[in-house]
Parts: C-alpha cells; sequence; structure tokens
C-alpha cells in the first residue's frame, strides 16, 4: 500500500492558488515582523526598492523597539521618501498596539495635518485591515466652516477596534507654534520643523523650537515607559534643531544620514563610491554636481547634510577675487599637496593638489589655477601625483610643496629623486589646522588670492575649495584649507614662526601694496619717483 501526500490527487489550479496562499500568509507575517516587510505588503507598486530605505526601514524598527527613551534624528537630502518610512512606521507601530499615543508635529498646523491623513489613509487601507483587522478605520471629522482658528488648533483622532470601543490611542498632529494637547505620547514625529531658509536664519526661531523640543516634546513620557521621538528633517543650518540635537542630546540620539553624492563614510552600509548619486532615479549625480556649482551652500546643506556657519569665522566671501584669464607677462607656477592622513580609500580626508600661479609683476597676487582631489589609497595617491606632473602648466612648477605627513612621507620618499622641486613640508602651528589658516589670512583679506571663474561658469573644485575656506571650522572636513594655508605660509611666512610675531611680513607687503596702489605696479622701492633719492 502506498502513501501519497495529501497533494497527490488535487489539480494544478488548486495547488497554484494554495501556493498563492500560502505566500499571501508569509508577507502578512513579514508585514507584521518588520517593517521592510510591511513597505513590500503595503506598496507592491514599489518594484525596485533603494537599498538605503531597507536601511531606515531597520533603524526606525530599532529605534521602536528599543526599551530606552531614544531619539532619531533622520537627515536625508529632500524627496528621497524620509517621511513615507516614518508615516508607514508609526501605521505599523499602530497597527501592532493600538493604545499607543503619537503626535505627529511641523513648522505649523497647516504642514501638520497632511502627515496625520497620510497615517489615516494607511490605515484605512486594505492591505492593513488585512494584516491588523482587529482595529477599525479612524474617522477624520472636518472642521466646522465658522471655525476661524482652524490652522491653529492641534487635530487629535482617536483610535477604536472594531466593535467601536476607544482603545486608548490617538494620533495627534499639531504645528510648533500651536504646541501639543495636554496628556502623555508614546512616539513623537517632528517632521520638517524648519519652513525655509529664511526662517531657519532667525536666532528667535531656533530658540523657539529648542525650547518646544526640550519643554514640550520630551517631557511628554510616560510613567515606566519610553518616549520615542524622531525628527525628521533636511538640514538647513548649523544650529537647526537637528545640529542642536546631535551636539547637546548625543548621548541619546540615533541619526540616519546619508548624503546625496558620498563623499564620507557617513553609514557602514553604505554600498556607494565616493562621488555616486545616493537615488539616481530621483535625482541624478549630474543634477546634484549643477546644484553644486550654483548654489554651493545650499548643495552642501541641503544636500549633503554638511551646513556651516554663515559668512565663517576666519575667511569671508568678499576677500576673495576672481579671474577669467591669467595675467600676462613671466611668473612662477607652484604645487601645495595635503595627502589623506590614512591608508584607506574609505578615510574620511582626501588628497588635494592644488596648482597656483604668481606673476612676475604682482609677486603678493596668488592665482589658483587647477586642482587634483579625491579619496585614494595609498597607491593610486601616489600614481596621481607622478602622472600629473608631466601635464602642462603642473610641468612648470619652481615648487612643489607636500606634507611630510600620512601618505606625504611616502610621496616625497618615492619621487624625490624623480621629479625637480619636491618640498616636504613640517606642519606648523604646532598641529593646529586653525592656528595656521589665521595665521595667512591677513593675507587673503589684502586681496591676495584669486579663483578661476565666475559663481555660474567655475571649475568643478572651486565650489568645494570656496565653501570650505569660507565656512572653516564650522566645516567637517578641513583638507582644502589645509593645501592653501601650506601654500602661502611657504610662500609668505617662511621667515617667521606661525605661533610667533609676522609683524615685519606684515609691514613689508602693506608697503608694497601701498607702492603699487600709489606709484603703478613697475615701481620698485629702490627707485626714486622725485629724482632726487630718498632722505
Amino acid at each position: 500500500m502506498s502513501c501519497h501526500t495529501t497533494y497527490d490527487n488535487l489539480s494544478l489550479e488548486e495547488l497554484e492558488r494554495r501556493r498563492l496562499e500560502l505566500l499571501l500568509e508569509e508577507a502578512k507575517e513579514a508585514a507584521r515582523e518588520s517593517l521592510r516587510g510591511w513597505v513590500r505588503w503595503r506598496h507592491p507598486e514599489w518594484k525596485e526598492i533603494p537599498w538605503f530605505h531597507d536601511v531606515l526601514a531597520d533603524e526606525l524598527d530599532a529605534w521602536l523597539e528599543s526599551e530606552k527613551s531614544e531619539i532619531l534624528v533622520v537627515t536625508m537630502p529632500p524627496g528621497h521618501s524620509k517621511s513615507t518610512y516614518v508615516e508607514e512606521a508609526i501605521a505599523r507601530a499602530i497597527g501592532l498596539d493600538p493604545t499607543r499615543e503619537v503626535g505627529v508635529v511641523s513648522f505649523n498646523q497647516e504642514k501638520a495635518e497632511p502627515r496625520l491623513e497620510n497615517i489615516i489613509d494607511a490605515i484605512k487601507s486594505r492591505s492593513f485591515r488585512e494584516v491588523f483587522p482587529a482595529l477599525r478605520t479612524p474617522d477624520m471629522a472636518p472642521r466646522p466652516k465658522d471655525q476661524s482658528n482652524a490652522k491653529e488648533t492641534a487635530k487629535q483622532v482617536s483610535l477604536v477596534d472594531r466593535r467601536g470601543r476607544k482603545t486608548g490611542g490617538r494620533i495627534v498632529a499639531a504645528g510648533i507654534n500651536v504646541g501639543l494637547t495636554s496628556g502623555r505620547y508614546d512616539i513623537i514625529a517632528i517632521d520638517d520643523p524648519i519652513k525655509d531658509s529664511k526662517h531657519v536664519r532667525s536666532p528667535t526661531v531656533r530658540e523657539d523650537q529648542w525650547q518646544f523640543f526640550m519643554r514640550v516634546c520630551d517631557t511628554r513620557d510616560k510613567v515606566g515607559s519610553p518616549i520615542k521621538i524622531c525628527v525628521i528633517q533636511t538640514r538647513w543650518h548649523l544650529d537647526d534643531l537637528s545640529g542642536r540635537l546631535l551636539k547637546r542630546l548625543g548621548h541619546r540620539i540615533r541619526h540616519v544620514h546619508f548624503e546625496a553624492l558620498r563623499s564620507k563614510v557617513d553609514h557602514p552600509a553604505d554600498p556607494r563610491e565616493p562621488g555616486e548619486a545616493l537615488w539616481p532615479i530621483v535625482k541624478t549625480k549630474e543634477t546634484w554636481e549643477d546644484m553644486r556649482r550654483v548654489d554651493a551652500a545650499g548643495f552642501f546643506a541641503l544636500a549633503q547634510g554638511n551646513p556651516s556657519k554663515e559668512g565663517g569665522d576666519i575667511i569671508k566671501d568678499d576677500w576673495i577675487n576672481r579671474y577669467t584669464h591669467l595675467p600676462d607677462g613671466p611668473g612662477t607656477y607652484y604645487q601645495s599637496w595635503d595627502p589623506k592622513a590614512g591608508s584607506e580609500a574609505a578615510a574620511s580626508s582626501e588628497l588635494i593638489g592644488l596648482l597656483a600661479f604668481v606673476p612676475d609683476a604682482h609677486p603678493n597676487r596668488v592665482y589658483l589655477y587647477d586642482a587634483r582631489w579625491g579619496r585614494l589609497n595609498t597607491p593610486d595617491s601616489m600614481a596621481l601625483f607622478d602622472a600629473i606632473q608631466s601635464t602642462y602648466p603642473w610641468s612648470r612648477c619652481a615648487a612643489r610643496f607636500v606634507e611630510n605627513k600620512g601618505d606625504g612621507i611616502t610621496i616625497c620618499q618615492v619621487y624625490k629623486h624623480v621629479h625637480t622641486g619636491i618640498i616636504p613640508v613640517e606642519p606648523r602651528g604646532q598641529g593646529n589646522k586653525e592656528e595656521r589658516l589665521r595665521a595667512v589670512s591677513y593675507l587673503i583679506e589684502g586681496g591676495c588670492l584669486y579663483v578661476p571663474g565666475d559663481p555660474v561658469n567655475q571649475p568643478a573644485w572651486v565650489p568645494l575649495f570656496l565653501h570650505q575656506l569660507t565656512n572653516y571650522p564650522a566645516t567637517a572636513h578641513d583638507d582644502w584649507v589645509d593645501a592653501l594655508s601650506q601654500l602661502l605660509s611657504q610662500l609668505y611666512l617662511q621667515d617667521k614662526d606661525i605661533d610667533g610675531e609676522t609683524e615685519q611680513r606684515r609691514e613689508q607687503l602693506a608697503l608694497e601694496e601701498l607702492e603699487r596702489q600709489v606709484f603703478g605696479s613697475d615701481f620698485d622701492i629702490d627707485d626714486d619717483p622725485f629724482g632726487g633719492g630718498w632722505p
């Protein structure tokens, strides 16, 4: 007597139906188990989910499941679905526990209510009912037409079960200017607390947002239960709400951040090579680079999440001159290299090489002409340095200043007998990079520095250089600053220690500039403009 499985007598159609039922149940279980599974269940139309969405989903799961009162800060470029994922995470969290009390906050009431509506839409969906059948669809009652201050009042939706009984859960939508209603919360999501760049430039606005977070949001936890607060925003300012949280409450922060164009190690799961776009189907690398050329400050804040202090602390924007053509006549080319400090390509520092021209007619002017940069490993850094020396006008340099540190030590040792003029430079100023820049800042303030192009038509490296220079030390990196400080120091400050006085050199440069303005560029200090000799 043979033994047959229970499927032996089923038709192919019945077998296929049961297979689909099994897959359906597996998909439902996955939706209950994780936000990744929930998103795939809720949005089957999303055919290709990018890798960083899965990372964000995992971080949201870990935040909600933590037994501590964690603050999740999500900073990503605009238009990359960070708000959508937080809304879906909240809807799923309510499905798992309908007693949860949730606050949804934006910079004003008008922007907060659409966040609430998106969560309600998710709960109303058929896909939600199939996974979480115990919760009835909550209704959003329309505001009375005669309520003149409708936009200035928080809106609340109570959650009910299938029998119409209140679960104890609720969702409240409020603008920062309105404030959350009284009571305690399990989850508070602060989405887009900033209206625009003008809004965030106000110190009063930034302080109001901080006080709202500390005195309203962070005090609403339930006794014996952790409160989960999430701040979702595109960065606008160094001192915006995310910036203050990261600086002042870092021990409580879970930070999820991805750059539009990868330039540094911002997450261990990031598979991109430096320079690759985060979500190319939404915004390509070329589009982001166009923004960087036209609006460098906006690019670094909104796209890269690296806003800086306005105007900088050391170098001002209006100190830097522009040029379209190098001046006629003879002059001298110089190179300045700030090599990477480590051997790994993904290290936070870059290899920076600057090419500068100093005309004989104006020896106190430095025209930056070209640059090479990148996060390269040691062999590639050396290969780049070697190859560029044979190209014009890099090949015409009288001196090649190389910081004698990190990869620079290897470059100097290997190529000192191959390429003439290599000068190992020991870092000056007791290793203080800010001090080195301040030591040459008076030269830049005096108008010595020129960069090519105009704000619209300029080489790709110019906005990178200017952003870091004019915002240092607020910027996260300093490689371009180091290369420039080294160049100017080697050209003009070799007779003085950066830690000591430089008044003699300052006076000399000031005198030469005064002579140029009064007597013209061809005047020499030994000449007698009055025909009778100097007294």
